[in-house]
């Protein structure tokens, strides 16, 4: 009796073995895939749907695409501040929603302080965002910004340390090339970052 339950778990084994090897079909199934997080010191998680591309390199060089955006260069020096475009989001929801035919884009930006001196970053006196056309858009606070760059004289970059936030535009839905810029205050120079779409 107990030789017959042996041989029938045997059996059962090596059932089980072949279906193993033989008797699945993976073919369906989806390949498993990598997450990678390139996240910036002091940023958020990314949106689901979004992109995180690494930052560009020193200077004004590199290029990447962001959330559908091809941005050139992704960083620039000037003023001893390194802007960093970390990655760039659309979104027609946020604390109001976008008006019609209009999205916001929102910037996650790090600026990096190589000097020996706090240096003030202010979204409204020294970042500026104009279409193909030469119009001007507006910093917004309605759009979900994690956290947000403070827009007059609270964000600051420390000596020799760094400064990590976000900046939002709302802009139509047809705009296909943006020029954004950072001028830093009482500074010779300033930094351009090329968007198209």
């Amino acid at each position: 009796m107990r030789s017959s339950r042996i041989i029938i778990a045997g059996l059962v084994l090596f059932t089980l073995a072949l279906m193993g090897l033989y008797g699945c079909d993976t073919g369906g199934a989806p390949s498993p895939t990598a997450v990678t997080s390139n996240s910036t010191p002091g940023s958020t998680n990314p949106t689901p749907g979004s992109t995180n591309p690494t930052p560009g390199s020193g200077g004004n060089t590199g290029s990447g695409g962001m959330g559908g955006w091809k941005v050139t260069p992704t960083s620039g020096t000037a003023g001893g501040i390194k802007m960093t475009v970390n990655s760039i989001r659309t979104e027609t929801e946020g604390i109001l929603s976008a008006d019609a035919g209009h999205e916001y884009m929102v910037l996650n930006l790090t600026f990096d302080n190589s000097t020996s001196e706090e240096t003030v970053i202010s979204s409204v006196l020294l970042l500026k965002m104009t279409d193909d056309t030469g119009k001007k858009y507006d910093i917004t606070v309605t759009a979900n910004l994690k956290p947000q760059l403070e827009s007059v004289n609270d964000a600051k970059a420390p000596a020799g340390g760094s400064l990590t936030g976000e900046v939002a535009y709302e802009i139509p839905t047809t705009v296909k090339k943006l020029t954004f810029v950072y001028t830093p205050l009482l500074q010779e120079g300033s930094v351009t970052i090329n968007l198209e779409r």
